[in-house]
């Protein structure tokens, strides 16, 4: 009888380490699971900060890409204007042209009319 309470108590300070051991390494996972989390925790903040900044960055280049459709569209208007414009004016110039050679013919005309 007195071994057999040797014996359970050396298996009960067996069984006290262990526990002290399992306990002890309880704590070591309680600490890393702690880190990761941190870790986690750090690394979904910064996606979000960049999915922000990306979101605004598109947001921006979108901004800028409707502009310069809008000064695209506004500058090829001006340029179909300035076409009509200088098309008019050249019909005009040639118009003018053609009225000033027939008055200079006219005048001859009248000049050599005179001399005879």
């Amino acid at each position: 009888m007195a071994e057999q309470l040797e014996n359970k108590a050396s298996e009960a300070e067996k069984l006290g380490e262990q526990n002290i051991g399992l306990q002890s390494r309880i704590s070591e996972l309680e600490i890393m699971l702690e880190k990761r989390e941190k870790e986690i925790f750090i690394l979904t903040k910064k996606l979000e900060d960049d999915n922000s900044e990306s979101l605004s960055g598109t947001k921006n280049l979108t901004a800028q890409e409707n502009n310069l459709l809008s000064e695209k569209e506004t500058l090829q208007a001006e340029k179909a204007l300035l076409k009509e414009n200088f098309t008019f004016e050249g019909d005009e110039a040639s118009n003018q042209v053609q009225r000033l050679m027939d008055e200079v013919n006219t005048l001859q005309q009248q000049l050599e009319s005179l001399h005879i």
